[in-house]
């Protein structure tokens, strides 16, 4: 598993505000709502901008907008910028992903797709379930996930060998767990979560859910939180935050403004191959690759 070196890292992140600008831009242009989510929220939050080790961004968006925002992917890509997603793609991608279309981004070696720079897109969707029933919607959501990721994963065994030397127990297993969901399931797997994310659409409920966010419970929110948006800022840019994004913090993270155990402040993001000049195949990847070693 590989991660930016310290230099490679300030290059991204610019990279990734510069993005981030055009988004904004682009969601003003077109009158789309969004507001910034998870560690994005929290950076802005407690450190007006990145948290120090993190590397992404992250934003909410309602679901009508984050559909309108799909459905106009094409006239997009004028600007360098796509949108990716399940559903207007045929591997990858869950949640939608703004993407620049001049750049390469590898994220893991046993994972053969290739995208460039991205901000994550997390839709927000109003539901009728109480707590305990979006729980378990929101299992079943994860499990067909998982069952996802391994049907794309290609693990050769010298990339096994190389997991097993590093000592890092979740990925060997799910290493492993990828024999058992042969790549013929994709597809299948794929059609299934469109069914269920186009069946937990709906123009109003009693409260909010994010299905592909990470923290179960934390991720069925009160809304009430998301009624209005305030302005607040990220690094250079001015950014929109939820009205409640101090209940919502203190839900995701409790004692949110409290910095987490040092060991603990590390990214949980790969980059297998990156390059922010241009956009390359997986082939020519391979290449690039194969002639460096």
């Amino acid at each position: 598993m590989e991660r930016l070196s310290n230099e490679s890292i300030v290059e991204y992140k610019q990279h990734l505000l510069r993005m981030f600008a055009d988004f904004i831009r682009i969601c003003d242009e077109n009158g789309l709502q969004w507001c910034c989510a998870g560690g994005t929220l929290l950076g802005a939050i407690r450190h007006k901008g990145f948290i120090p080790w993190d590397d992404d961004i992250d934003v909410f968006m309602p679901r009508a907008d984050y559909n309108r925002l799909i459905s106009i992917e094409a006239k997009l890509h004028s600007s360098g910028y796509g949108v990716i997603s399940m559903n207007n793609h045929t591997a990858g991608a869950t949640f939608a992903k703004f993407w620049d279309m001049r750049t390469t981004l590898w994220e893991l070696g046993e994972v053969p797709f290739v995208y460039g720079v991205y901000i994550d897109l997390f839709p927000l969707d109003y539901t009728n379930l109480a707590q305990k029933q979006f729980v378990r919607r929101y299992k079943q959501r994860r499990v067909l996930n998982t069952l996802y990721q391994l049907s794309l994963m290609r693990v050769r065994p010298t990339m096994l060998s190389d997991r097993i030397k590093e000592g890092d127990k979740k990925i060997i297993v799910k290493d492993f767990l990828q024999f058992l969901v042969p790549r013929f399931l994709t597809p299948w797997i794929r059609k299934w979560m469109i069914k269920a994310d186009t069946m937990g659409q709906q123009s109003s409920g009693l409260a909010l859910a994010s299905w592909y966010g990470d923290y179960w419970e934390r991720e069925y929110l009160r809304k009430e939180w998301f009624d209005s948006f305030i302005d607040g800022t990220f690094e250079r840019l001015k950014v929109k935050l939820p009205c409640g994004y101090d209940k919502y913090l203190s839900a995701l993270y409790y004692d949110y403004m409290q910095l987490p155990p040092e060991e603990m402040q590390v990214s949980h993001h790969y980059h297998y191959f990156l390059d922010l000049e241009r956009h390359l195949s997986i082939d020519q990847i391979k290449r690039i690759k194969k002639e460096s070693r």
